[in-house]
């Protein structure tokens, strides 16, 4: 998508919606004193659909995590089929996982109207980059990076000194801020 618009020099700014749809609930904007949303955002359509079976996600959990992790789980996935890389290649490999995230909005509105056991790992930055880790079988090291505006410049620098230290022969250099 990103790609698609950069390379028809589309704009990706729209008007706000009202309403967010988060996990197929309609969750309003007036959270936590924020009375009304930007007139215009940049605002990725379709956060809150998941493939969560592809992913060995149970329908639960899926419904609680945060809605970056679900986004990280899906591009990184997607990235490796990009470079033919498949599950089967990926499984047990020594492939490295440098994810820049921040704190998530989502844990404000989470913890808001859960107490579910999921809710303290579907909204945690740091486990994000094991996630990824688990859910694709990678056996590298792992590490969610959390630095607010520098999160995916740290990880990316992350990310290419394991490579040039030979901690690992490929490394998934990642990174999401999605805000409500």
């Amino acid at each position: 998508m990103l790609w698609g618009m950069m390379a028809a020099c589309g704009d990706g700014i729209t008007r706000a919606p009202k309403t967010r749809l988060w996990l197929g609930r309609k969750e309003s904007l007036e959270i936590e004193g924020i009375q009304e949303s930007p007139i215009f955002g940049g605002f990725l359509a379709g956060a809150d659909r998941f493939d969560h079976r592809l992913f060995n996600v149970s329908p639960a959990e899926a419904m609680e995590m945060d809605p970056q992790q679900r986004i990280l789980l899906e591009c990184s996935y997607s990235t490796f089929c990009a470079g033919g890389l498949n599950r089967a290649t990926l499984d047990g490999s020594i492939t490295s996982v440098f994810v820049g995230i921040e704190q998530p909005d989502w844990a404000t509105v989470s913890t808001q109207r859960s107490s579910s056991v999921y809710r303290v790992s579907s909204s945690a930055p740091s486990i994000a980059s094991g996630r990824i880790s688990f859910a694709l079988g990678l056996h590298g090291a792992c590490s969610s990076i959390d630095s607010a505006c520098s999160s995916s410049l740290v990880a990316l620098h992350a990310g290419h000194t394991a490579i040039r230290n030979t901690d690992c022969l490929t490394s998934l250099i990642a990174s999401v801020s999605l805000k409500l």
